[in-house]
């Protein structure tokens, strides 16, 4: 530090062994806490120099800040802390293993007992988030501090992708919330896992991910699952799955529609957001059998069924002068006059919203 500096530096002496630059700043002034940025300045790493192993100075934006700091009875207990060994505990249950046998009033359930092995929560992620890749890896003895876009950016390079930051990382947290130093990675392509594991030493150690030496072993099924392997699809594929809805659909019904004053860009309309404003339409719909939530479904299956319902949910609301059909008919009592008039006026209001669709 420079000589100007000398009045917002802190002198830390009679530290417990073992503290890095990063598990300073981020115990003793986390982001986003205190007021944080106002009260004590943004301070990274940098600004901390481990002068022994027990001793540190820090570098505060001003002097004021840096009286802030000394004098705060919120930094003074976190310093206390530094000493004591934080106890970290999970919820554990026994597995549950299959018997062979079904049971329940239709004799489908699976019948389970209880095993002799002990789960521990974050012994395994969760199951949402193992079934949505295509390969997990685990991450042990990471830096408090490490955060999922360093993760992200540091097996950027093994991925085909743009990795997905939140997504695609999970956290190993105690029951009360704190950090284990374990975390779980997913990958999305076969082969990136692997390509993640070169890295290792020959030892599974893996150097560069924060200051620490992390651990980082392959997440595998309790038992053999043969998995099918992700095909690459072009754009045009991929286009051609999120809205080409036609061919779940009849022509002869499309026709009546159509027939009907039902345009086809209408439906392109209607189907289109559908399919993109529900999640249930893509990972749960398009996943592949041998990792779906839903094996019993193919895939697709949903998204062809809603089309056909659809579809044929508006061939019953159809409704002319000569036939109203019974949906428009019982709006009216049973012996009152079936009023036509509407119909007089839809052609007009066909046209406003033809209107309102064309893009400028």
């Amino acid at each position: 530090f420079g000589d100007d500096e000398m009045d917002r530096v802190v002198l830390l002496e009679n530290l417990p062994e073992g503290l890095t630059p990063s598990l300073l700043a981020s115990t003793l002034f986390p982001s986003g806490a205190d007021v944080g940025n106002m009260v004590y300045g943004n301070l990274k790493p940098e600004d901390f120099v481990m002068l022994t192993p027990h001793s540190a100075v820090l570098r505060f934006e001003s002097a004021k800040m840096a009286d802030n700091a000394v004098n705060s009875s919120i930094v003074e207990e976190r310093l206390l802390e530094f000493g004591q060994h934080r106890v970290r505990y999970n919820k554990a249950r026994r597995e549950l293993v299959f018997t062979g046998k079904h049971t329940g009033p239709l004799g489908v359930d699976p019948e389970r007992v209880l095993g002799p092995k002990l789960i521990v929560d974050g012994d395994m992620p969760t199951k949402k988030f193992f079934l949505s890749h295509a390969a997990t890896i685990h991450l042990r003895n990471l830096d408090p501090s490490t955060t999922k876009q360093e993760i992200s950016d540091f097996f950027q390079t093994c991925c085909t992708l743009p990795r997905d930051v939140e997504g695609s990382i999970e956290f190993v947290t105690c029951y009360q919330g704190l950090p284990t130093g374990k975390a779980y990675v997913g990958f999305d392509e076969h082969g990136e896992a692997e390509a993640a594991m070169a890295l290792c030493e020959s030892n599974g150690s893996l150097l560069g991910l924060g200051p620490n030496k992390i651990i980082m072993k392959r997440v595998k099924d309790a038992f053999k699952v043969s998995r099918d392997r992700r095909s690459a699809r072009s754009e045009e594929e991929l286009l051609d799955s999120l809205d080409n809805w036609e061919k779940y659909a009849d022509p002869e019904d499309l026709e009546e529609l159509f027939a009907n004053g039902i345009s086809k860009e209408a439906l392109d309309e209607a189907l289109r957001a559908i399919r993109y404003h529900n999640p249930t339409f893509s990972s749960l719909d398009q996943a592949m059998r041998s990792e779906t939530i839903n094996p019993e479904k193919e895939t697709g299956g949903m998204y062809r069924e809603l089309v056909q319902t659809y579809i044929s949910t508006l061939k019953e609301c159809i409704s002319t002068p000569e036939n109203p059909g019974p949906i428009y008919e019982s709006i009216f009592l049973p012996d009152e006059e079936v009023d036509t008039e509407i119909f007089e006026d839809e052609p007009i209001r066909q046209e406003e919203l033809k209107k309102r669709r064309e893009v400028p």
